[in-house]
């Protein structure tokens, strides 16, 4: 499995090889661009798909030959959503897990205490999911998960540990957040697209 680790040595191995090369032959400079351009390609894979594991163990699916799904809702607890979703649930006798934003949390804490009420698991997925979160270093990650840890920790009375990075993102800084708050990743196997589908019959066979 290609790793945050793996790749590194690669890289390395290869720049070396290059360099000593280099000293003999002169090796054209296309070589050290080309050499770049796949270590960027391999960090922008491993940043952007949950499940390769590049830079942490996130899990994706369950090692199972049962006939079962987990369903997952991210971003709430929202108003406009929420309510509906938890009465189909309900109705069909449906247990999911909702990662919510802690900010979103600590403003509809009623709708929180409702989704834990109904028995449905409840996961951090960062208090500000903000557009640069990504950029932040280890130590302003970890406060904000501990922003909103501390939300639910008020609000349920219960100690979260299942966290969901922001759009599915991973990198050293965040592994070292998660790590530090004791959490256990949580990816997907399946994605609906529902933030950017555009026609809902495609929605439904996402």
């Amino acid at each position: 499995m290609l790793t945050f680790r793996s790749a590194n040595i690669a890289f390395g191995v290869l720049l070396l090889i290059l360099l000593v090369l280099d000293m003999q032959y002169k090796v054209p400079a296309l070589f050290y661009i080309l050499l770049v351009f796949f270590y960027s390609l391999a960090l922008f894979y491993g940043s952007y798909f949950v499940q390769s594991q590049f830079y942490m163990k996130t899990v994706c699916k369950a090692d199972t030959a049962e006939k079962k799904i987990a369903l997952t809702f991210d971003d709430g607890p929202l108003n406009s959503y929420t309510p509906q979703l938890l009465s189909v649930l309900s109705n069909h006798n449906v247990m999911a897990t909702f990662f919510c934003i802690g900010k979103n949390a600590a403003t509809h804490t009623a709708l929180l205490r409702q989704v834990h009420q109904q028995g449905h698991i409840i996961g951090s997925h960062s208090f500000s999911h903000g557009l640069w979160f990504d950029l932040l270093s280890a130590k302003k990650m970890e406060a904000d998960l501990q922003q909103a840890h501390a939300v639910f920790k008020k609000e349920l009375d219960c100690n979260i540990k299942w966290f969901r990075p922001p759009y599915g993102v991973t990198n050293p800084n965040l592994k070292k957040a998660v790590e530090r708050m004791g959490y256990t990743a949580i990816g997907w196997n399946v994605r609906s697209m529902d933030t950017v589908a555009k026609d809902e019959q495609g929605l439904l066979k996402n």
